[in-house]
């Protein structure tokens, strides 16, 4: 089908709104592109056009202010083409469109023709309100995906709606930014929900991502796990004594150890690591995490795998730049005082790691190994 134009107007609306079925970069800008406004005929409802793409602006125009019904005056259109491009443009607008796909259940249209022109009454019927499509966020890019996702996440919130521009991952892709997202809120990673994710349309360069997150645990109890994780590394952290850098990073990971350890079968987060007498080792990894975002210091989450089997660590920035830190590692009692640019001490470099058979997506975190810039 032709690509859909969008007016100024329209454009502009659509970065204000989103989405039906019954979720940052915090700063980011838009490009849309341009096209003419549909000319109404001293009624905003009412709207001339003139050839077929001006029919789908129009149509889209209708949707996008939210009206159930307008008209459309067609002048100089060809007779013979009205009927079959009325019922292509309103199926271009219901499958092609983000926010037709995601908001309109049906349009209709009766054709009535008249002395200087054709003009067609439209009847919108939506499957979203219009509070629904106003909650829609803008998220360009993945960056802003993403930590839009970890806002809804850290929350708690059950749902999102998200209108991407310039993704086209697809529906694991946006699970995979979850996983990311999940990680990057440390104490609120407190279990896994389930998650469903639908696209409107399902492919494109841009698309409203609709998804739904089911916890094992109540709002409640979450948010009172998340505030004792917060307060339990605080305290800790005044435990730990005034050492910087890389020893303090060193006494930072032996107090998650202290904690409790290394205990697979007691769970998964940062909560069961503090409170629970230890946890496995994404447990450990994100407590280790909560410990160094309280302290200001760069930890990232990575998940990926070590000698073929799942596995999760951290990278941390140390007095010599990145460093993966393995808190299983110390936990089997094989760290050493080394002094952190290889594989001595609790640090090692990439290149340690791969020796090391760990695997991982290199473009999640930074280089370790290098030297940080001055």
């Amino acid at each position: 089908m032709k690509k859909i134009l969008l007016s100024v107007t329209v454009a502009l609306a659509l970065l204000v709104t989103t989405g039906c079925s019954a979720i940052i970069e915090r700063e980011y800008a838009s490009v849309i592109p341009h096209s003419e406004t549909p000319k109404a005929e001293n009624d905003s409802k009412v709207l001339r056009v003139e050839s077929y793409q001006e029919m789908v602006n129009a149509l889209l125009y209708l949707v996008t202010a939210g009206e159930e019904e307008g008209a459309l005056r067609l002048y100089n259109y060809p007779k013979e083409k009205v009927e079959g491009d009325l019922a292509a443009a309103s199926l271009e607008v219901l499958e092609e469109d983000p926010l037709g796909a995601f908001s309109v259940k049906e349009i209709s249209t009766q054709l009535t023709p008249i002395l200087a022109y054709d003009e067609v009454d439209i009847q919108i019927d939506y499957c979203r309100t219009r509070a629904e499509v106003d909650a829609i966020v803008n998220a360009i890019g993945v960056s802003a995906i993403r930590n839009n996702l970890a806002d809804t996440l850290e929350q708690f919130s059950d749902s999102i709606v998200l209108r991407t521009m310039y993704f086209e991952g697809g529906e694991e892709h946006i699970r995979t930014l979850i996983e990311q997202a999940y990680f990057q809120v440390p104490a609120s990673a407190l279990g896994r929900p389930e998650v469903e994710v639908t696209l409107y349309p399902e492919t494109g360069a841009q698309q409203i991502v609709e998804i739904t997150f089911d916890y094992e645990q109540s709002a409640t109890v979450l948010e009172y796990r998340q505030s004792v994780v917060a307060y339990t590394a605080q305290q800790m952290l005044l435990e730990i004594d005034g050492a910087k850098g890389t020893e303090r990073l060193r006494n930072i990971g032996q107090a998650v150890l202290d904690a409790g350890g290394l205990y697979s079968d007691n769970g998964s987060t940062a909560y069961d690591a503090l409170m629970k007498n230890g946890a496995d080792a994404e447990g450990l990894a994100l407590a280790m995490a909560v410990l160094c975002q309280a302290s200001n210091i760069h930890c990232d989450v990575l998940a990926g795998e070590r000698n073929g089997a799942p596995h999760v660590w951290n990278v941390v920035m140390t007095e010599t730049g990145y460093r993966h830190m393995d808190l299983t590692q110390g936990a089997a009692g094989m760290w050493d005082d080394g002094d952190g640019t290889e594989s001595s001490g609790p640090f090692f470099s990439d290149r340690t790691a791969m020796e090391q058979n760990y695997e991982w997506n290199r473009s999640l975190v930074p280089l370790c190994g290098q030297q940080p810039e001055k």
